[in-house]
């Protein structure tokens, strides 16, 4: 038995065929099934990204153990406040023909996403 969303799915395969480099990884089990498909996403060359207000882990203090493993060692955090703000910045940057983020949105912390700065890997 595998907690990996890659491990015996055509997950990657899929991802692939449709071009899509940047997974946003979200579930129940923070420190198990969310952490191994992250890591998992990472060791088949994707940007992933866990959507921290879209887990749930089993046990006290399991959720900011794999937090801070994701964040210091192989993946980005985020929040669907900054997801939303993100998408907004890279949207405008693309119909205004922008290469950098918009000067009030990257002071503000928000264009640190991978979609913000140099747009989806």
């Amino acid at each position: 038995m595998s907690w990996c969303g890659f491990a015996g799915t055509p997950l990657d395969q899929i991802l692939r065929a449709h071009g899509i480099r940047t997974t946003l990884i979200c579930g129940v089990a923070t420190s198990v099934c969310v952490e191994s498909t992250l890591r998992d996403a990472d060791h088949h060359e994707y940007f992933p990204v866990m959507a921290k207000d879209a887990t749930k882990a089993i046990g006290e203090g399991q959720r900011e153990a794999t937090e801070c493993n994701v964040e210091k060692f192989f993946c980005w955090l985020t929040t669907g406040a900054e997801r939303r703000a993100a998408g907004e910045c890279w949207l405008r940057r693309v119909r205004e023909g922008w290469t950098g983020c918009l000067p009030s949105a990257t002071s503000a912390g928000l264009c640190r996403a991978p979609w913000g700065v140099h747009g989806p890997r």
